[in-house]
């Protein structure tokens, strides 16, 4: 709980706000974007590690919250690179894990370069389509820099953010 309320608290903090308990609502009625139709987020969940290279591990977040499995693969990943000078964790079995920027921006504290990916429920349509058929699959990307104020990118790849979405339409705004 710690851990998406830091990361929640993080992403608002830089002015974007998150709607991560709407967000965490609907991950908890549709269950992992696996697949698994109408599961529900396990609070106590026991993420696995398998290590299938020295520089590469798979972790099953065993239907945990997002963030908090995140966490656990950024940190795997920062430990696997300062030992090896790369390291990668693919996750599995895991739920929106909100902002990839809070966790790049660990691997920039660290003093490396960091990558995540994650993929999302179908939210857009294909160009010239009018049913959601795409996630807006995020994206982030941090790189330490000598003052402290990493870069950090973190995007979706669709035009507009989904919370930037329901923000408006909870405001009765129309949509630019």
């Amino acid at each position: 709980a710690i851990d998406l309320l830091f990361a929640t608290l993080t992403r608002d903090m830089r002015a974007v706000q998150s709607n991560v308990l709407l967000t965490l609502a609907r991950a908890a009625e549709l269950g992992p974007p696996a697949g698994v139709r109408h599961a529900v987020l396990k609070c106590a969940c026991n993420p696995v590690f398998e290590q299938k290279s020295p520089v590469l591990v798979h972790l099953d977040g065993d239907g945990g919250f997002g963030h908090y499995v995140a966490e656990l693969a950024m940190t795997r990943a920062i430990e696997v690179a300062r030992t090896h000078g790369i390291g990668a964790v693919g996750v599995s079995n895991s739920n929106f894990y909100g902002t990839g920027g809070y966790f790049v921006n660990m691997a920039a504290q660290a003093g490396m370069l960091g990558i995540a990916f994650t993929n999302s429920y179908p939210k857009v349509a294909a160009h010239g389509g009018i049913r959601a058929v795409l996630g807006t699959n995020p994206i982030g990307f941090g790189a330490p820099r000598r003052n402290g104020e990493h870069l950090l990118l973190s995007m979706a790849t669709s035009m507009t953010a989904g919370s930037k979405i329901r923000e408006y339409l909870n405001a009765g705004a129309a949509i630019p």
